[in-house]
């Protein structure tokens, strides 16, 4: 994944029964990447609210929190699902980083016409869900 990610330094992580299971440093270690791909995106601090489900700040204080593992795994998901949107984008355009930057913000129409941010407002992980299978299912035609 593109995203400055210092060499060596990747995320362990353990698929579940639901969700996605990554250690407190891998949670932090991704929380990080996920607030790099958010400037590159170019979200302002509600657009990162709306796809975190959380503010940065909650979110920063629950990748730590082993007391509340359902909500931590909620949140290590929704990371994964824009880990894997962001790999996906990154394959399917290269040569064109400005597409790959752009996409959170411009509308889609295999969404209906709305943008990636407005589904995601309104439908939550499961849109995460959907982008990143849509995605998925691009790559593989």
């Amino acid at each position: 994944i593109a995203i400055d990610m210092p060499a060596g330094e990747g995320c362990r992580w353990e698929s579940g029964e639901v969700g996605v299971h990554f250690s407190n440093e891998d949670g932090e270690r991704l929380l990080v990447l996920t607030t790099r791909m958010f400037d590159r995106w170019g979200l302002t601090d509600d657009q990162r609210t709306t796809v975190l489900g959380r503010t940065l700040s909650e979110a920063e204080a629950l990748v730590r929190d082993s007391e509340r593992a359902s909500e931590r795994d909620e949140l290590h998901l929704r990371m994964s699902h824009l880990m894997g949107i962001w790999a996906s984008l990154q394959n399917m355009y290269p040569h064109n980083p400005e597409i790959v930057q752009q996409w959170m913000s411009r509308p889609d129409r295999r969404i209906d016409g709305a943008t990636p941010l407005q589904w995601i407002d309104e439908e939550g992980i499961e849109a995460l869900e959907g982008l990143r299978d849509l995605l998925d299912h691009e790559l593989t035609k």
